[in-house]
């Protein structure tokens, strides 16, 4: 999740946005690309603090003809728990519905064989804050909806440690933005003081 601006982010859409200047252009997808891979990062976090190794990364599940890819596994019990888990609290309203979809394909193809389906808001911080991040008029009644908190009281860790890990590497992310930002101002003849 490091920050890393790469030759194909030169050719970013977000050049747009600063008048077709391919390397400011570039600084924002690297920070774009970075926020997503911090939530992979915190899937991967949270399989190192979790004890309970029956909690697994999600993999590809055949659905009525559709790969669906749940984050996280959980199975105990004869029971399977599918979750989706989100670093923040407003979510693209596309992906997360697609996500809301792929738990209710699970459920229903599943359906009366012990499975129950989760969506995690880490930082959220109640499961109304989770409802307004999603967008979504009605969330169907056999997803149940998180925050980082409740998942971590459940699983017994701190909700704080996967983002610490996380975290760990700000400072690194910060200073190769800033060096960055103030390599591009003397362009536009601005001055850092």
């Amino acid at each position: 999740m490091n920050l890393t601006i790469m030759e194909k982010d030169l050719n970013s859409n977000y050049s747009n946005v600063f008048g077709g200047d391919s390397e400011l252009g570039a600084i924002q997808a690297s920070v774009h690309r970075s926020c997503i891979q911090s939530g992979n990062e915190l899937e991967k976090n949270i399989l190192k603090c979790v004890k309970d190794k029956r909690l697994i990364k999600g993999y590809r599940i055949k659905v009525k003809g559709k790969n669906v890819v749940p984050d996280l596994i959980h199975t105990a019990n004869n029971q399977t728990h599918y979750y989706e888990v989100k670093m923040g609290v407003d979510f693209d309203t596309k992906k997360s519905t697609a996500e809301i979809d792929c738990l209710n394909l699970l459920y229903n193809q599943h359906k009366g064989k012990n499975v129950k389906c989760f969506f995690v808001s880490w930082t959220a911080n109640t499961v109304d804050d989770v409802k307004k991040g999603l967008k979504l008029k009605t969330i169907p009644k056999n997803i149940t909806l998180l925050t980082g908190e409740m998942f971590a009281k459940h699983f017994k860790f701190n909700v704080k440690k996967p983002i610490k890990m996380i975290e760990d590497i700000t400072s690194e992310n910060i200073r190769v933005y800033f060096d960055e930002v103030y390599g591009q101002m003397e362009k536009y003849g601005y001055e850092y003081s």
